[in-house]
């Protein structure tokens, strides 16, 4: 295992479950997963449980990184996966550690396999042949029933029984429909003021205190579905998050706080927080905005707090394309937010998509046009930067009927993209075979459990950061 240091684990002498927390991408992308975290916190939060960290460092059998227990030896494995092609590195990592990925093929002593994360609560499926069972919705709601279910439980079967029976946990033996399940009153629930903070390896995001101020967003975008699986919107009281600021940054010893939230001005509370950062003389990252919600002061406050970047998605300039996305965003307030940067000094960074249905040649000629428009504003091609992503159509979407593009057209529009648009800011293009596959395997559905294994055979293994951490090697035509 690499050798890494860090504050604020936990150790534990007494217990009477040990729980793997399963996380299928880098280390350096756990420290910046406040679900991750937030699961590790709360599972140790019960005095009769131990729940460790297994991260694949390229061992040649996965260990925790707390006590080095191999992933075999623990009563549960609780992977999450933030996307389709998780599932791969899962069974892999299960593979490599004496454990079937194949549930019907796994011996009675295993442990009892258990996935959750925003694609399994869209779409569990997938997971028919690999998962005991399946959390649909965010871990914290649904970890007092397994603990529950782990006490009044002798066996596996019997563990399973009695999850069978909880609202959220999808069974794939039982194949019962159930809805995902949430937290309706955010402000009472947990929330990790310790957090694990590397002393040698930085995060994604830098050293922050991670904190979640809203879950959810009503706006509605119809190709959305992280939040089409957390609505509604839900705040926490400022006073709450006042204490988890204050006692957060003195814990982990930082003074960054790193907001995770689908829409941090959709409410009167996102103005507020960066005022209160800068009362308290700390710095702050707030994600992706939409542009509309932006203005002159919410910008300068964005920079006071030491955000370097405005981040925005305008997804296609073309109206007609806004229509079917449900997002509509003047291009007039896309370059109102650019001169306002300008004016800042500050970066911009501008997600687009591509692949939309009904989508022509000159609908993307139009992005490149509003991208120039962009850069005659900023002036600076350094300080633009531009993600331009295939449209995937995603489970629990109201676009989840339409079909994706092939992949030959999307490579043609990809290649169009990058040519035109990296003579005026940085680009960085989601791969189209990363996005095909996330498709081809919600598309099958229960029967993507060949697919999972052929890439888990071809070690595929992909970063939360959409960086391909290894090309992908063949294996896509027989599935076209």
């Amino acid at each position: 295992m690499k050798q890494i240091r860090e504050k604020n684990i936990v150790r534990k002498r007494r217990y009477a479950f040990r729980i793997a927390l399963l996380y299928p991408s880098t280390y350096q992308a756990s420290l910046s997963s406040l679900g991750f975290q937030t699961l590790y916190y709360y599972l140790n939060s019960y005095k009769e449980v131990y729940a460790e960290r297994v991260i694949d460092f390229g061992q040649e059998i996965p260990i925790s990184i707390e006590t080095g227990t191999s992933l075999k030896k623990f009563d549960v494995i609780l992977a999450t996966s933030t996307y389709e092609l998780d599932y791969p590195t899962i069974a892999f990592i299960l593979n490599k550690a004496g454990i079937n990925p194949l549930r019907k093929k796994r011996r009675i002593e295993d442990p009892t396999i258990i996935v959750g994360g925003p694609s399994p609560t869209a779409s569990p499926e997938p997971l028919s042949d690999i998962a005991d069972a399946v959390f649909r919705g965010k871990g914290e709601a649904l970890v007092p029933s397994l603990i529950a279910s782990l006490h009044s439980s002798q066996t596996k079967k019997e563990l399973i029984d009695a999850l069978a029976s909880v609202k959220g946990i999808w069974i794939p033996e039982t194949n019962e429909t159930k809805k995902i399940s949430i937290i309706e009153d955010l402000d009472k629930a947990f929330h990790p003021i310790a957090q694990i903070q590397s002393e040698n390896v930085e995060p994604i995001w830098g050293k922050a205190l991670l904190v979640e101020p809203s879950r959810g967003c009503n706006r509605g975008c119809s190709f959305c579905m992280e939040a089409s699986i957390t609505k509604p919107r839900r705040e926490r009281r400022i006073e709450t998050i006042e204490k988890i600021i204050d006692d957060g940054t003195f814990v982990n010893e930082v003074n960054k706080v790193a907001f995770y939230t689908l829409s941090f001005f959709d409410s009167l509370q996102g103005k507020k927080l960066l005022e209160m950062i800068i009362d308290k003389k700390l710095n702050a990252s707030v994600p992706s905005i939409r542009a509309d919600a932006l203005d002159e002061e919410k910008i300068v406050l964005m920079k006071r707090v030491g955000q370097k970047t405005v981040t925005i998605a305008p997804e296609t300039p073309v109206f007609r394309l806004q229509k079917t996305i449900t997002k509509f965003i003047p291009e007039e307030k896309i370059l109102e937010v650019a001169r306002l940067v300008s004016i800042q000094k500050m970066n911009i960074k501008l997600y687009y998509m591509f692949g939309l249905p009904g989508e022509t040649i000159e609908d993307l000629e139009k992005i490149v046009v509003q991208v120039k428009k962009i850069r005659d504003i900023i002036k600076n091609r350094s300080k633009i930067r531009v993600s331009i992503n295939p449209f995937i159509p995603k489970p629990y979407t109201m676009l989840w009927k339409e079909k994706m593009e092939d992949l030959k057209s999307l490579k043609k529009k990809t290649k169009y993209l990058k040519e035109k648009l990296s003579l005026l800011g940085r680009v960085e293009v989601y791969p189209a075979k990363i996005a095909w596959l996330q498709y081809k395997i919600n598309r099958m559905g229960k029967e993507s459990t060949t697919l999972i294994l052929d890439l888990m055979r071809k070690k595929i293994r992909l970063a939360m950061s959409y960086r391909v951490k290894e090309e992908l090697k063949g294996g896509l035509e027989a599935y076209g």
